[in-house]
């Protein structure tokens, strides 16, 4: 159960608004890091299979173009910055539909994972499970450190995602907002500030997160 508000900031964090989009997110782009060619409000062809991805976007896209899509399937990191194309940044793909496959299918593959990753998370209030669906939906959703090539030891950079299982199953809002605001960590402030104000926005709807809202505000995936 998440809110309508925490949908919302979602796709706030991703596109910003419906009018920043058609100016400069309808084309496929990369957006760095070990992220895949992104279409569409979040939505990475590199984390996609081609059949995944042509049973998404099928409806919603002409033959034609979903077949230059698919050439960034699973390609990942600096391997899909060299095979983003002039021909597949060459597609646009509507805003109408990068909302519906949003609302449709990728919020619902992501609650599902929410819910398996961390058990308890159906009796948090909606903004805190928003925010939490939020967190997955721009990390991932794995909770295991990768390997740091430097000291062949875990590089760390999940713990706080591990910290959050055992605390969304004691309802702890606090400390749950808390180890959103630990993640911070991560990354620099003049390189990635939007996703550090975006952990803080975060930390905010999971602590301020209560039951007491219009009835119209709920949204069941």
């Amino acid at each position: 159960v998440v809110s309508k508000k925490g949908l919302e900031a979602i796709i706030q964090y991703e596109v910003s608004s419906k009018k920043n989009y058609n100016n400069k997110l309808k084309a496929p782009m990369w957006p760095g890091g070990a992220s895949g060619i992104t279409i569409g409000i979040g939505y990475d062809l590199g984390h996609n299979s081609a059949e995944k991805i042509t049973s998404d976007w099928k409806k919603h896209l002409s033959a034609g173009d979903l077949a230059k899509l698919l050439k960034g399937a699973k390609i990942k990191g600096e391997k899909a910055r060299l095979a983003l194309s002039d021909e597949i940044k060459s597609v646009d793909v509507p805003y109408e539909a990068a909302i519906e496959v949003f609302n449709n299918v990728s919020v619902p593959e992501f609650a599902r994972k929410v819910v398996a990753i961390y058990p308890g998370v159906a009796a948090l209030p909606p903004d805190a499970q928003s925010a939490i669906l939020s967190l997955l939906y721009n990390r991932g959703y794995k909770l295991e450190d990768d390997i740091d090539k430097k000291t062949n030891k875990p590089n760390n950079r999940r713990l706080e995602m591990r910290n959050l299982v055992p605390l969304v199953s004691e309802r702890n809002l606090k400390a749950i907002a808390n180890e959103f605001r630990k993640m911070k960590r991560l990354w620099d402030i003049n390189i990635a500030g939007g996703l550090i104000a975006r952990r803080e926005d975060e930390a905010k709807l999971v602590e301020n997160g209560t039951w007491q809202i219009p009835p119209t505000e709920y949204i069941f995936v």
